[in-house]
């Protein structure tokens, strides 16, 4: 049986980590802090999420799904803080949709082009849900 404690000494390394970027951003541009910080908080969340789905998963582990999850996190931040997709809010989003199912299916052992596939069509699927629901209002 997998460790939950070992998911959640690695989520701790993953936050203490943000917060070391965020220290060490000190002498940057506010802009630059903001994108380590984004990079940083998506870094944790995705080696969280990576943890958990290694450790509920029978094709994977919890440190691999921690490292995998991390880097996956590490990515979808690297893309939010692209300053020339902030008007391409499906192309961002797609981006971000690959590289999250690719991190799933690299965790659980599936196929990753279909992984990155089904992860475009949910990013651009989610940013179509979002925009419909902000006109209606």
């Amino acid at each position: 049986m997998k460790s939950i404690n070992f998911s959640l000494a690695l989520v701790a390394i993953a936050v203490v980590l943000t917060q070391s970027i965020s220290f060490a951003a000190g002498g940057l541009s506010k802009k630059a802090k903001k994108n380590w910080k984004t990079v940083g908080i998506t870094t944790a969340v995705g080696a969280g999420a990576g943890a958990a789905t290694g450790a509920i998963s029978k094709e994977s582990t919890v440190g691999k799904g921690a490292v995998v999850g991390a880097v996956t996190g590490a990515g979808v931040g690297a893309v939010e803080t692209v300053g020339i997709l902030k008007d391409k809010p499906l192309i961002k989003r797609g981006i971000q949709g690959a590289i999250t199912g690719l991190g799933a299916s690299t965790i659980l052992n599936k196929n990753k082009v279909g992984g990155a596939a089904i992860g475009v069509g949910a990013g651009v699927g989610t940013e179509l849900i979002e925009k419909e629901i902000k006109s209606n209002k």
